[in-house]
């Protein structure tokens, strides 16, 4: 009944910024009736960048952004974001904690040493072992400038002091090892790489208390740019401490890959090319591509393998199949690749509808694709469309998880990765697995993205050294 949701109606997803402070309603509160209200952002931030902290750094990063600064005599730690929660089938979900609540209950044994965790340069965060629990840092962000790394490495070590921490380990992820060197380098402790994708599934297990053994299941969501090292191992098998790649998704090139998180057509493009052959990627990107010497540049390299990236991705698999949904079964629309956002509000699909069970993942990938354009063609809706592809990929990725559990004597499957923060993926994973008689743990309190990745790397440090 808020007065936003009438202007909203017809949105299916609708993101709202509550004041959590009362200089929120203090700043804000006289605006409402005035027309040449400014706007007052607090804390300023352009972008990805980290948030502007003190006076002088205001002054000189804002001062061609902003009419008028708010000045401030704090000493202000940490630099945090606020949580993000949201519901999936009636649960609330943690997407994100704030640096407002560091201690977690998260017993570790006797003997674990300390270790400080460093997450990721993507939703940066970091996490310790210390004494008898793990505690976690503020969630930072994007580590895309100077400035974000140095607020992000005053952060782990405010860490450590604030709780007399000196840690004998620490973790760090291999794809973000460039980025973050200089921070791993300023901690007197060991440097211990852990996959990024082990993180993922390990930082389930840490909520849960969990050593293994047990197959994992590491679900990342798109990313903003594709990164050589992330197509890799979607299914996983081992402990916490020690896990071996076992499969991934089908996998399929992007050309110009450094362009693909701002184009989403060269994803889609090389998907379809890969999967469905060329003759039916020119016949799309003849319609679709932003002009005839860009599909012919983007055809060629497809042709020889030049400038392309071969990803086996989940995240990236399904911003390949929204833009092509988007674009196939609707008027063109400021797109994203939300293929949830698209399919809507979770709701069953008829099980006669989708492929069989036993149906290979390659093949799997083909007939979605087919389906897709078919659907399209009859001019079905991009919702309905986009929840039958949706159900239909991740039901036959949780098929291929069950035979892999099943072969390997196993009976547990831990899900994690940035993809579990889509209610559409929770929902027919947990669905596909119990069916096949499996027990699964999909993250709830802690981040199940990149911002969990911290408390992943150093529980799978603890399992190793306890």
């Amino acid at each position: 009944d808020a007065p936003v949701a009438v202007r909203l109606r017809e949105l299916v997803e609708v993101e709202l910024m509550l004041p959590p402070e009362p200089v929120y309603e203090i700043l804000f509160g006289d605006l409402a009736d005035d027309t040449d209200a400014p706007l007052i952002a607090i804390p300023a931030q352009i972008g990805v960048d980290a948030p502007v902290r003190e006076n002088e750094e205001a002054r000189r990063i804002l001062r061609d952004v902003v009419d008028y600064l708010v000045l401030h005599d704090l000493e202000l730690f940490p630099c945090t974001e606020d949580w993000v929660v949201r519901v999936v089938d009636s649960e609330p979900v943690v997407l994100r904690r704030s640096g407002a609540d560091t201690d977690i209950p998260l017993p570790l044994p006797e003997s674990a040493p300390q270790v400080l965790g460093l997450g990721c340069s993507s939703e940066a965060t970091a996490a310790a072992a210390l004494a008898d629990c793990i505690r976690m840092g503020p969630f930072v962000g994007e580590l895309d400038s100077e400035r974000a790394v140095e607020q992000f490495g005053r952060t782990a070590r405010r860490l450590l002091e604030l709780f007399d921490g000196h840690p004998k380990f620490v973790a760090y992820d291999p794809v973000s090892q460039a980025r973050m060197n200089g921070v791993v380098k300023s901690i007197e402790a060991e440097p211990v790489p852990v996959d990024h994708h082990h993180a993922h599934v390990a930082a389930v297990m840490a909520e849960h208390g969990m050593l293994g053994p047990v197959v994992g299941l590491a679900l990342d969501g798109p990313a903003p740019v594709v990164d050589y090292d992330l197509g890799r191992a979607v299914i996983l098998e081992g402990t916490a401490a020690h896990m071996r790649p076992v499969e991934e998704v089908p996998g399929f090139r992007i050309p110009a890959a450094n362009l693909a998180g701002r184009d989403s057509c060269r994803t889609a493009l090389g998907l379809i090319h890969d999967v469905l052959g060329s003759r039916e990627a020119a016949r799309w990107g003849e319609r679709f591509a932003d002009s005839p010497m860009a599909l012919h540049t983007a055809l060629e390299m497809l042709a020889s393998g030049a400038d392309c990236t071969k990803v086996e991705s989940f995240g990236r698999t399904m911003c390949a199949i929204a833009e092509i949904i988007q674009v196939e079964c609707a008027p063109p629309v400021a797109r994203s690749c939300g293929l949830g956002r698209v399919a809507g509000e979770v709701r069953d699909i008829d099980p006669g509808s989708l492929p069989p069970k036993e149906l290979r993942t390659d093949a799997l990938l083909g007939g979605i694709l087919s389906e897709v354009f078919r659907r399209c063609r009859e001019r079905r809706s991009a919702a309905d469309t986009a929840a039958w592809a949706l159900t239909s990929l991740v039901r036959g990725i949780g098929y291929r998880t069950a035979r892999v559990a099943h072969d390997h004597g196993r009976s547990v499957v831990v899900a994690g990765g940035g993809g579990l923060a889509e209610p559409w993926v929770r929902h027919v994973l947990r669905r596909t697995l119990e069916e096949e008689g499996l027990d699964v743990f999909l993250s709830r309190n802690m981040p199940c993205g990149d911002a969990g990745i911290a408390l992943g790397q150093v529980w799978s440090v603890v399992a190793r050294e306890s």
